[in-house]
């Protein structure tokens, strides 16, 4: 369980990171 628990976290904090690198593209070749 806590396992998981941590591996969501990750995912989580990972796919915020992704998103806002996306979004710093985006504006950059905006």
């Amino acid at each position: 369980m806590r396992l998981n628990g941590l591996n969501t976290d990750a995912s989580k904090s990972d796919k915020e990171k992704l998103n806002r690198l996306l979004e710093d593209m985006f504006e950059e070749f905006e």
